[in-house]
């Protein structure tokens, strides 16, 4: 084979090689040391609120990062609608992921009336991250572009009505 072939050959599987790479930049999964990052960030919060500590689950973990990659690859936020599960979602860029995340949901407390427990659009973020009765969660991760879409499910869920006094607690003096 001539050398003009085998440049031609090396150029074609090096361009492929790189789209590929591109591509698969689209989607990137949370490793477990950044998902330690999110339970702990989450557990902070909840002891703020008298409520104990949330466990991650690997199987809620590969539920919440199938759905991240959904939403990065149609580059949309919208609830998954997944029965049996509480769910927060955001996006953000990638540079804030890991210091706002979290914080964001948490930041809905300035809005949430805890003399009036009730569910509001403002605070269901806030709420279903304390909630008392929620015991396992797990995070998903995906990015497209600059965008990351941050997925977490929590079981069992939260801002169930009727229930807002008894799960979420004021903040511990």
């Amino acid at each position: 084979m001539n050398s003009f072939y085998k440049v031609f050959i090396f150029v074609i599987l090096f361009s492929i090689l790189t789209i590929h790479k591109v591509s698969s930049k689209l989607i990137f999964i949370l490793f477990t040391s950044n998902k330690r990052q999110f339970l702990n960030q989450t557990n902070e919060y909840r002891k703020m609120h008298q409520v104990g500590s949330v466990i991650m689950n690997e199987t809620i973990n590969k539920i919440s990062e199938d759905y991240a990659k959904k939403l990065a690859s149609q580059n949309v936020l919208k609830h998954s609608g997944i029965k049996g599960y509480g769910e927060n979602l955001l996006y953000m860029s990638e540079s804030l992921v890991m210091k706002r995340g979290i914080k964001s949901w948490y930041e809905e407390v300035k809005y949430y009336d805890f003399s009036n427990p009730v569910y509001n659009s403002k605070t269901g973020h806030f709420t279903q991250l304390v909630w008392k009765k929620t015991k396992q969660v797990g995070f998903g991760v995906a990015q497209n572009g600059s965008r990351v879409f941050v997925v977490c499910h929590y079981t069992p869920r939260g801002n169930v009505i009727g229930q807002f006094a008894a799960n979420v607690l004021p903040l511990k003096n």
